[in-house]
């Protein structure tokens, strides 16, 4: 049975055996083989084997994997069916001559009796009520699918039990809760979730080699090599398929680069070579502000549970309250960060909503703001400096904090494609 033992064979059962049947069984053969009864030394080792299959088939959840765990080793074992030869085309028989229509003697001649009246179609019956449309539940997989992406397994938790009550069958759901129980080392919820997704889809092989790796069943032997020239896979799926380790090493790079800015805007701060309002930038300092604020938005976007940049700020979306001025949002930032924080501030409270993952931006943008304006000490005018930092730091860290948290989204979301 591909790794399985035949519980029911053990308890002399079938299948189809009710649980009632299987208690009953159990208890006949408990008595039997159990050591005060049962002298023998045979009777040890069969009282175990009595016990793990009354375990397994006693318990609902526990019989239900196992059922479709033998199913499969069955599946696997049986030799592929031959398909029956096509039926040979009947010959098309002969239409046969239209019936001459009947007539009658008028007294002018013969003529054709006009056909009988078709009788009027009688009423239909009351039309049956319309039962009401079912919930769409693809707004919660997607909410459920980022949040997965974003390592929120709890919020993941309550949007697919939400949408296995609206949709009990739901193949999707199924999946995301056997895996979050997989990561939680649930394994006996995990099967029986599973289950239920090879259930609803039987012909989905990803679904069943999931399973079969939670019940610890080996998988089959691989099929035998073929000579065939191998197609190199496109870089996204190469992505895909290491996806925690592409998002942890752009993370530990990104990190580097982060901190690096820092140490070099304080250690080697250079000399000032802007003039007017920001006459104490160093070409240093800004290069500096520009990889701080690229590396600082990639790592937010990978572990700040941020919604995708696109739908907070784009047009025609409704995920925020300033779907048709996000965009001037943000171009406000290049003139002056804190001007685009009191507009974003002003439309959300005339809209009565803000967005939780641009707020948490505007707020990492000030404690940069505040950690560079500590750390940037030029040799000359450092009072001034650091003046000009709290002014105007932001206009570049925002920008590229947003470009940054873009370039993760690029990353972090291919899980979901």
């Amino acid at each position: 049975m591909g790794g399985l033992h035949d519980y029911y064979k053990t308890l002399g059962l079938t299948p189809s055996a009710t649980a009632e049947e299987v208690k009953r069984r159990y208890r006949t053969l408990a008595r039997r083989y159990h050591p005060d009864m049962n002298p023998s030394e045979t009777a040890a080792e069969k009282i175990k084997e009595v016990n793990e299959a009354y375990r397994v088939l006693g318990d609902a959840d526990l019989r239900a994997a196992y059922d479709t765990g033998l199913l499969l080793a069955q599946q696997r074992q049986a030799p592929p069916r031959q398909e029956p030869p096509p039926p040979k085309p009947k010959p098309q028989a002969k239409p046969p001559p239209p019936k001459e229509a009947p007539f009658e003697y008028n007294g002018f001649g013969r003529a054709a009796s006009p056909p009988p009246p078709t009788p009027p179609p009688k009423p239909s019956s009351a039309p049956r009520p319309k039962s009401p449309p079912r919930p769409s539940v693809q707004p919660l997989l997607d909410e459920a699918r980022l949040a997965y992406v974003n390592r929120n397994y709890r919020q993941v938790e309550e949007l697919c039990l939400q949408v296995l009550n609206a949709d009990s069958r739901n193949v999707t759901a199924c999946e995301m809760m056997g895996d979050i129980c997989v990561r939680r080392g649930q394994k006996e919820r995990a099967i029986t979730y599973f289950t239920y997704a090879v259930q609803f889809s039987p012909q989905d092989r990803s679904l069943q080699e999931k399973l079969e790796k939670a019940m610890g069943i080996p998988s089959p032997q691989s099929r035998p090599i073929v000579n065939r020239p191998k197609k190199s896979r496109p870089l996204s799926q190469r992505l895909n398929a290491h996806h925690a380790l592409v998002v942890n090493g752009v993370s530990a790079l990104a990190f580097a680069l982060f901190v690096g800015a820092l140490m070099c805007a304080k250690m080697a701060p250079g000399q000032p070579a802007f003039f007017g309002f920001i006459s104490e930038y160093s070409w240093t300092f800004v290069m500096s502000l520009v990889a701080a604020g690229y590396c600082g938005g990639i790592l937010l976007g990978f572990w700040g549970k941020l919604r995708p940049l696109v739908g907070e700020i784009s047009e025609g979306t409704s995920l925020t309250p300033l779907n048709y001025v996000g965009k001037r949002v943000v171009v406000s930032a290049f003139l002056w960060f804190y001007a685009s924080f009191i507009l974003y501030i002003g439309m959300g409270l005339k809209r009565r909503h803000y967005s939780n993952s641009l707020l948490t931006a505007y707020g990492s943008t000030f404690l940069l703001v505040a950690l560079f304006t500590v750390i940037y000490s030029p040799l000359h005018h450092a009072a001034r400096a650091s003046v000009q930092t709290t002014a105007f730091a932001g206009n570049l860290l925002f920008p590229l904090l947003l470009l940054g948290w873009h370039s993760a989204d690029k990353i972090r979301l291919r899980s979901l494609k």
